[in-house]
């Protein structure tokens, strides 16, 4: 508002049009190569409430990034959820997916979906390992 000179009411309209534009523009990326996904819960968390996975109070994201052969990313995309379940992620994949993608995860058993569909999926075991001690791709 102040550096463009102009009211809040405009400054506010042109902010959410951009935001539009950009989620416009967003929905016609898709991942091709390596793909890594994984499940990412966003917000706060409630005194007394559960933190992490099944909380009333965090909005379910799947983040994903898609990298070429030489390890550089080149697109990063965070969608929404309901859930993560089996068809979410089967219809993530048939529209935010290129053919041909290999996709690498973790256990997750909703993220088998991705192979369901006809994607390559690998899943790399994480239990009981720091973070520091997984495979780069």
């Amino acid at each position: 508002m102040r550096l463009l000179g102009m009211n809040y009411r405009a400054a506010w309209l042109i902010h959410n049009r951009i935001m539009e534009f950009m989620c416009q523009r967003e929905d016609t990326y898709v991942l091709q190569g390596k793909v890594q996904i994984d499940d990412v819960y966003l917000d706060g968390e409630r005194n007394g409430g559960r933190a992490g996975r099944g909380s009333e109070n965090k909005v379910p994201f799947l983040a994903s990034v898609s990298i070429d052969e030489a390890g550089h990313l080149l697109y990063v995309k965070l969608v929404a959820v309901k859930t993560f379940s089996f068809a979410a992620i089967a219809d993530w994949s048939q529209v935010g997916l290129a053919p041909g993608c290999e996709v690498i995860s973790d256990e997750l058993v909703c993220f088998r979906a991705v192979a369901e569909v006809g994607y390559f999926h690998q899943p790399v075991i994480v239990y009981g390992r720091h973070p520091n001690e997984m495979p780069e791709f």
